[in-house]
Formats: C-alpha cells, sequence, structure tokens
C-alpha cells in the first residue's frame, strides 16, 4: 500500500514540476506584450465651402461685365461698360450723348430744323486699395473723357404776320478732362450684383470754343462774327475739383 502511495505521490510531482518548465522556456518565445495605447478622436477642420463660378461674388471679380450710368460735361449722361481683368483691377469704357433738335427760321420766313446734340467718350481706370467691411471697397480711379455739343439757334422777327430770321447762331464746345481720385463701391447685401459708387478727385480740363453768328442785312447792320478760345484749368481752376460722381453697375 505504502508503494502504491508513493508512485502516485511522484507522478504528481513529476507532472508538476514538468509543466512548470516548459511554461517557463515557452515564456522567453513569446511576443512582447506592449501596454495598449489608447486613440483619440482628432478634430477635423471644416471644407472650405467651393466657389461657384456661375454665381456672382464681389470676392471673385475676375472676367465678370458690369454696365452703369455715369455722366460727362457735354456728353450728357453716360452709359458706362466696366469689364474686371482680374479680382482688384478694371476697366471701365463710356459713352453717352443726346440729340434735341429745335425749330427756327430762315431769312425768308421759312421754318427749319435747327440741331443741338452732344455726345461723349472715355476710358477709366479702377483698382480695389482695401475692403475694409466686406462688400465695400476703396478705390484709386483714373479716367480720360472727351465730349463735345453742337448748338445752333436763330433770332428771329414779326413782320405783317410773318416771322423771318434774323440771325443764324452756332456755338461748337468741346473738353477733354483727367481725373484721378479715391472712390469707394459698396454691393447691396440683399443684392450683390448691384453695386453703388462715388468718388471724389482732381480733374483738369482743356476747353476748346468756337462760335459764329450770321445777321440778316434786311433787319440789322450788325457785322458777321465768328470767335474761337481755349481754356486750360489746372489744380486751382473752379472746375478741377469734382466733389461727388456718383453712378450705379450692375454685374453680369
Amino acid at each position: 500500500m505504502k508503494k502504491i502511495i508513493s508512485f502516485i505521490f511522484g507522478i504528481i510531482f513529476f507532472t508538476s514540476c514538468y509543466n512548470a518548465f516548459a511554461q517557463t522556456w515557452n515564456s522567453s518565445d513569446a511576443p512582447v506584450q506592449l501596454p495598449r495605447l489608447t486613440q483619440y478622436a482628432t478634430s477635423t477642420p471644416s471644407p472650405t465651402p467651393a466657389y461657384n463660378p456661375a454665381t456672382f461674388s464681389p470676392e471673385h471679380l475676375k472676367g465678370y461685365f458690369g454696365m452703369g450710368l455715369g455722366s460727362m460735361t457735354y456728353g450728357g449722361t453716360a452709359l458706362v461698360f466696366r469689364y474686371w481683368m482680374d479680382n482688384g483691377t478694371a476697366l471701365d469704357f463710356l459713352a453717352g450723348g443726346s440729340d434735341n433738335p429745335t425749330t427756327g427760321y430762315d431769312f425768308s420766313g421759312n421754318a427749319i430744323a435747327l440741331s443741338n446734340f452732344g455726345f461723349g467718350v472715355g476710358l477709366g481706370l479702377k483698382e480695389n486699395l482695401s475692403e475694409p467691411v466686406r462688400d465695400v471697397f476703396v478705390q484709386m480711379i483714373e479716367r480720360a473723357t472727351y465730349s463735345q455739343n453742337y448748338i445752333q439757334t436763330t433770332g428771329t422777327t414779326s413782320q405783317n404776320g410773318y416771322i423771318y430770321g434774323t440771325s443764324n447762331n452756332v456755338s461748337q464746345n468741346q473738353q477733354i478732362n483727367l481725373f484721378w481720385g479715391l472712390g469707394f463701391e459698396a454691393f447691396i447685401p440683399f443684392w450683390r450684383n448691384l453695386s453703388i459708387e462715388g468718388s471724389v478727385g482732381l480733374s483738369a480740363n482743356a476747353n476748346f470754343n468756337q462760335a459764329s453768328s450770321i445777321y440778316n442785312p434786311t433787319y440789322t447792320t450788325l457785322p458777321n462774327t465768328q470767335t474761337s478760345s481755349g481754356l486750360l484749368t489746372g489744380g486751382a481752376g473752379s472746375n478741377t475739383f469734382s466733389l461727388l460722381n456718383g453712378s450705379v453697375h450692375f454685374y453680369f
């Protein structure tokens, strides 16, 4: 009986030692378990909205056309065609005119049409200097314009119920204007295709004037006259300071 019990204990002891030795031997070949790192979620920046060229935006002016209203001395109200060469520089072309014929009488008492018209053309350059608030730009403006008018009138007298012309008068005025100044252009928040603008600056003018009068010798002894004059005004001239040039433009 003692031999059997000793045999059983021997088997148990041998098995325990074998398992311990095998675990020690295999542990050196097992991969090293590194501490698990905790991953934290990183915030993804919001994507910048894509620019849609089909929608007009004052931040992307390049390639857009504009049409508006301006003025010239003898051309009256002018149409202004604008093209943005890049986001900060625009080229303006101005053209305007008017035609208001009237009626007079010649020396024989016949009714005649009298010319009364004016026109003008110009080129301008606008450069955005800054944007102090959204959709409002401070601009530097350079512009050159040419305009002229032609006015014809007649003097009349009445004799025996008839009207006769006593004089035929013609005047023609021309002006070349150079303008430099600062201005602003503000786009309407609820309709950004529309803008209003104004400018203030200095201008130099070259004026050329011609006038002639032919008199009817039946009614007057005044001699016929013809005059011409020119005037160049600079920084101290009465027409050199332009207080405000306002206009409206629509972009498409």
